[in-house]
């Protein structure tokens, strides 16, 4: 899995993600206005289960970090106002 640095800006939802799969799972996700989506994951917290970032569900924002195949790995991130 190649990681790509990246600045994005979206809306925080939970969904479920991994469909049918072993990896199903309700998670925290980012939606670009394009459309793209990104399952969160904080750089210092668990891929799975974080519940610390059930906080930004609802919210816009922007954040600094690394991207690959569908996951996003947050280094910081800020809320829009």
């Amino acid at each position: 899995m190649d990681f790509e640095r990246v600045t994005i800006t979206g809306k925080v939802t939970s969904e479920r993600t991994n469909i049918g799969s072993k990896s199903e799972r309700d998670a925290v996700v980012l939606e670009t206005d394009k459309g793209q989506k990104f399952v969160l994951q904080r750089q210092t917290g668990p891929s799975y289960g974080d519940h610390a970032l059930d906080e930004l569900v609802g919210e816009k924002i922007t954040t600094n970090g690394f991207a690959s195949d569908g996951t996003l790995i947050m280094e910081d991130w800020e809320v829009s106002r």
